[in-house]
């Protein structure tokens, strides 16, 4: 019994760190993603508030799939899924404000709770809400 539990830590530490790198891999897609796009007319109407509502709407879109496959390429962990799903709301609300980010959390948020389970709801909210806040945010750092 005594070996069994010495085996069994390094098998967790092996899929901890499977995991880590997993969503590391992710965020630095989410990244790569996100530069190609400050590097647009898109992001620079989105960022000075002067966007076009089609402006808007492929912010909104490109963000939504984002934090889709956030959430479709997370790692389940003890029931729920450990992802970055939160993410790309967070970046749509705080380059676009209060509506792109909470039209892209509730996109993603929907997606969320459509999978189920037992954290549907509280993930679902949390997607909105790192979209609203960091809406919100993003009014009080462009006016300093």
């Amino acid at each position: 019994m005594f070996t069994a539990t010495l085996n069994a830590a390094p098998v967790k530490s092996v899929v901890i760190l499977k995991s880590v790198f997993s969503l590391v891999q992710e965020s630095l897609f989410v990244m790569f993603v996100f530069f190609l796009f400050s590097k647009s007319e898109t992001f620079k109407n989105v960022f000075a508030d002067k966007a076009t509502p089609w402006d808007s709407a492929k912010t909104i879109i490109l963000f939504a799939i984002i934090g889709i496959y956030g959430t479709t390429l997370g790692i389940p962990v003890v029931g729920a899924i450990s992802n970055i799903r939160d993410t790309a709301p967070f970046i749509a609300g705080f380059i676009g404000g209060p509506v792109i980010g909470i039209i892209t959390g509730l996109l993603a948020g929907l997606h969320r709770f459509l999978l189920g389970g037992f954290t549907q709801l509280p993930c679902s909210l949390a997607t909105l809400l790192a979209g609203v806040i960091a809406g919100i945010a993003s009014k009080s750092f462009k006016k300093s």
